[in-house]
């Protein structure tokens, strides 16, 4: 596969954030559309869909609307189950803005300056996301969203169109501060560390991915073991030995690289994953 892949993705990428944008202004304007919302929770002619994380912690935090709820992560879960964390390349507004982020290090790294590396546990965001959970339940209140950048990013949107002409007080608030600190500290300290290692969504989306059928396979035969794809990927794991296990977000980036044709995305056996956590 070419780069034909990537430039496909980062245009849906755009392309999505571009439309939340559009959204945003036309719905601060009065102007009714088929489709209302963002990528955390939207109406779509009639439907409603819902980031999975918002759904959990909707059943976990409220006694009611449960049925409503089910419908409305049902499509997310399902093509989850089928590709796995498909959502965190392909969609999250959040993630785009963090491929920024890793292509201005790239950046940086080609004039010289040589960011930091620091590495953490993956399963920090396992446990953030039951903490995060059974804290909302007890508090009967959803709580992760106010900290998860997929959700921050619509929200500072949000905020920014309809508090337009407020000045600095519209901008500057502690959901955009938030961003910038994780922007930052990708930049210089940590490549990709929210998604790698703290995301709750990520997490989530990992579990639900656990027995995808379609998903980047290894053709040993076709590999010479060139290593082209370990620092392709994003998410820090090893495509060469087959070991993505539920992390990989199916960005193809590694399959992109590969000279050797000995990546492809394709349907599997159902098998659990090598890798993992």
């Amino acid at each position: 596969m070419t780069q034909r892949a990537q430039w496909l993705r980062h245009t849906v990428q755009f392309a999505v954030l571009l439309a939340i944008v559009a959204l945003t202004i036309l719905a601060s304007r009065g102007v009714a559309t088929p489709v209302r919302g963002n990528t955390w929770v939207a109406d779509v002619a009639g439907l409603p869909v819902m980031d999975p994380l918002a759904g959990a912690e909707g059943l976990v935090s409220r006694g009611a609307a449960r049925s409503r709820i089910l419908l409305a992560v049902l499509v997310p879960v399902l093509v989850t189950g089928l590709l796995g964390r498909v959502f965190c390349s392909w969609i999250c507004p959040a993630g785009f803005l963090f491929e920024v982020t890793d292509r201005l290090r790239g950046f940086l790294k080609r004039k010289g300056f040589r960011p930091g590396n620091v590495k953490f546990w993956r399963g920090h965001k396992y446990i953030l996301l039951a903490f995060g959970l059974v804290l909302s339940a007890f508090l009967a209140t959803p709580l992760l969203g106010h900290f998860y950048p997929p959700a921050l990013v619509v929200r500072e949107i949000h905020r920014a169109v309809f508090s337009a002409g407020s000045g600095a007080a519209g901008i500057v608030t502690g959901g955009a501060l938030f961003l910038l600190f994780l922007f930052t500290l990708e930049l210089v300290a940590s490549r990709r560390a929210w998604c790698r290692y703290f995301c709750p969504g990520g997490a989530l989306y990992s579990l639900l991915g656990t027995r995808r059928p379609v998903r980047v396979r290894l053709e040993e035969s076709n590999c010479t073991k060139c290593a082209d794809c370990v620092p392709a990927c994003p998410m820090a794991l090893n495509p060469m030995l087959d070991r993505m296990g539920t992390e990989c977000d199916n960005c193809l980036a590694c399959v992109s690289v590969c000279p050797d044709d000995a990546l492809s995305f394709r349907k599997t056996t159902g098998e659990r994953q090598k890798g993992g956590v």
